[in-house]
């Protein structure tokens, strides 16, 4: 379940959300970002895309998708057909010409286009564009306060794209060195695919929603029984971590968007995944497709220190979180909202 947001330029600087005060010089300008957020399915319909559609600052070119072939010129008409379709399946608006477009060298680094798509798990719209062709940070938080909402991710496009890139054939086409990747041995020859659970920044498929540690994020009411936001609040290495009033956690985990790419960027990265639970979370996505089997809880109410929140972690052998049905430890965190005071104990459940 997605759909996609992001910030805008003003005066060479990137617009932060309402409450955080930090602006970002971008390195490269001409980087396109890419902002993906994620609601739960039966949150869309036609009536909220058509009006993401007519809020789009990306020039609005060639249509594609479920009412066109892609291609075809943009027109009111098509956005009413799509408008009146309860569950539009697939919207696409490009923002330049596709004739141009293919004529010119490296297609995928120029394109640049708004997408939705709608399925029985998922439902997400993308913007892939330059910065100052993205939503307002105004459009962006009317978004995340939507009943439904689950997760937000903004990034640079390109880094997210070949971070999260498997085929070698891709590798191979654009010219890039994949001698640092093994290759994925679940594919038997001819087949050819890279295992990528080495790279820090790429995306994770889990319930019909893609994670990620990226430049910024959104974790919202949907992913709590996931990944709590106590936390993510409580990651020592962001640029910024805040919460909102409307029950959404922001992380910022570097200043520039292209800080990913560098050494300090992919280690904040991995430790962010690693604290979060995303790499667990893509481990043992089978798991909780078929039946609840946590590695984090939280609970409200009145416990037995005086705090209204406990949270807890279930962890291996070793303190990494797991499964709690093959936890060795529990560590609860009991918290009172009101002045911030917390306890915290470590539990043996089970001998090793």
């Amino acid at each position: 379940m997605h759909s996609s947001l992001s910030l805008r330029l003003e005066g060479g600087r990137l617009a932060s959300l309402p409450s955080i005060e930090c602006v970002v010089e971008f390195m490269d300008r001409t980087r396109r970002l890419q902002l993906t957020v994620a609601f739960d399915e039966g949150s869309l319909g036609g009536r909220e895309v058509a009006a993401l559609v007519r809020e789009l600052k990306l020039p609005r070119v060639h249509v594609g998708g479920e009412h066109a072939k892609r291609g075809a010129k943009f027109s009111e008409r098509w956005l009413s057909k799509v408008e009146k379709t309860p569950s539009p399946r697939s919207v696409r608006v490009d923002g330049i010409d596709l004739a141009s477009l293919s004529e010119r060298q490296g297609l995928a680094g120029w394109s640049r286009f708004f997408y939705v798509s709608l399925s029985r798990r998922s439902e997400k719209a993308i913007w892939i564009a330059l910065p100052d062709e993205l939503p307002s940070d105004e459009e962006l938080e009317a978004l995340t306060r939507r009943p439904g909402f689950i997760f937000g991710h903004c990034g640079d496009h390109e880094d997210l794209k070949w971070q999260s890139e498997t085929s070698v054939e891709a590798y191979r086409t654009a010219g890039r060195d994949f001698s640092h990747l093994p290759r994925d041995t679940k594919f038997p020859p001819p087949l050819e695919f890279l295992d990528i659970r080495t790279n820090p920044g790429r995306e994770s498929f889990f319930l019909g929603i893609m994670l990620t540690a990226s430049w910024r994020m959104w974790f919202g009411p949907g992913i709590r029984r996931f990944i709590p936001h106590e936390r993510v609040l409580t990651f020592d290495g962001a640029r910024r971590v805040d919460k909102f009033s409307n029950n959404v956690v922001f992380a910022e985990l570097f200043a520039d968007p292209l800080d990913a790419e560098t050494p300090n960027g992919r280690e904040i990265q991995r430790r962010f995944r690693e604290w979060t639970g995303m790499d667990f979370l893509e481990q043992h996505v089978a798991d909780y497709e078929q039946r609840p089997d946590p590695c984090f809880s939280i609970e409200e109410g009145v416990f037995e220190h005086g705090g209204d929140r406990r949270l807890s972690t279930w962890l291996d052998a070793r303190g990494k979180p797991t499964n709690q049905s093959r936890a060795v430890f529990k560590h609860v965190v009991e918290i009172r909202i009101a002045d911030g005071a917390r306890w915290e104990e470590r539990i043996r459940v089970r001998s090793e």
